[in-house]
C-alpha cells in the first residue's frame, strides 16, 4: 500500500503532535478518493478505509475519535472508547487520540496548548462560524483544562475560500461587513476571515496561527461538496499528542 499524501501543517512541534489533512488521493482510491465518511460508500470499505488511515498513522483504530457531523456547535470531550456523537468539535488531554473532523469546503481547525498539553479538532462551515463553535471550543479548553488561549498554537485547513464563495442576502444578517464581499452585485463569504477573527477575539495570538490559503473548490487535489456534490467524499483534518 502506498503512503497517503497529506498536508502537514508547520506550526506544531513534530516530537509532540501527529497532524494533518487527508488528500483526495485519487491515484490510491480511483472514483471518489479517500474519504473517512459514510456518504456514497458502503459501512465495510468505510471501515477498511479507517483501517488504512490508522495503520497510516501507526495508531489502533480504536484511537480514532470522530462525530456524526451536524452543523452545530455541540463539543465532545474525546477521553472514553470511542462513541459516535451528533457534534462538530473535540477535544481532549489524552496522548495517542486521534481526533478528526471531516471537510469538504468547511474549514477543519486543530487546536495544541502546550502548557496543559490539550488538543482540539474543530469543524467550522458557515453555520459553524455563525454559531462560534470555535471561540466556544476554545471557552470549553478553558474551563476543562485550564488552557490559556495566549499559548494555543491553531492551523485551519484548505476550505471553500471567499474568491469562490457566493452567497445569499441572508448572509448580510448572520456575519460582520468584513467578511461579505459585493462583487458584480453577488455576495461572496469570507468563512477564513470569519474564524481568524474568532480565534483572536478568544484571545489566540496572531503569531500562532498558520492557515491555508488553498481553495478546495479549485484544488482538485481536494474534496469539495460545491465542486463534486453527491459524487464529494471528504477529507480528514486530524491531530493528536504522541
Amino acid at each position: 500500500m502506498n503512503v497517503l499524501e497529506i498536508l502537514k501543517p508547520a506550526i506544531f512541534p513534530k516530537d509532540r503532535i501527529i497532524s494533518g489533512v487527508t488528500k483526495r488521493n485519487l491515484d490510491l482510491f480511483p472514483n471518489r478518493g479517500f474519504t473517512l465518511s459514510h456518504v456514497g460508500i458502503s459501512e465495510e470499505e468505510f471501515q477498511k478505509k479507517l483501517l488504512v488511515f490508522s495503520n497510516f498513522l501507526g495508531v489502533d483504530v480504536s484511537n480514532l475519535r470522530f462525530n456524526n457531523q451536524i452543523h452545530s456547535d455541540r463539543i465532545i470531550i474525546a477521553d472514553e472508547t470511542q462513541k459516535i456523537e451528533d457534534a462538530d468539535a473535540l477535544i481532549t488531554k489524552r496522548t495517542n487520540i486521534v481526533l478528526i473532523v471531516k471537510i469538504a469546503d468547511c474549514a477543519g481547525i486543530l487546536i495544541y496548548e502546550p502548557i496543559v498539553k490539550c488538543i482540539a479538532a474543530i469543524h467550522s462551515g458557515w453555520k459553524g462560524s455563525k454559531e462560534n463553535i470555535v471561540g466556544k471550543t476554545i471557552k470549553l479548553l478553558q474551563k476543562q483544562y485550564q488552557a490559556m488561549p495566549s499559548s494555543m498554537m491553531v492551523y485551519i485547513s484548505p476550505m471553500a475560500q471567499a474568491k469562490n464563495y457566493e452567497v445569499g442576502a441572508e448572509f448580510l444578517d448572520f456575519f460582520p461587513s468584513e467578511v461579505i464581499y459585493n462583487i458584480n452585485d453577488k455576495l461572496y463569504y469570507d468563512n477564513q476571515k470569519m474564524i481568524l477573527k474568532q480565534l483572536k477575539d478568544a484571545g489566540v495570538k496572531s503569531e500562532n496561527i498558520e492557515y491555508s490559503d488553498l481553495c478546495t473548490i479549485d484544488n482538485i487535489d481536494l474534496h469539495s461538496y460545491r465542486r463534486d456534490r453527491e459524487h464529494s467524499g471528504r477529507m480528514a483534518a486530524f491531530i493528536c499528542m504522541k
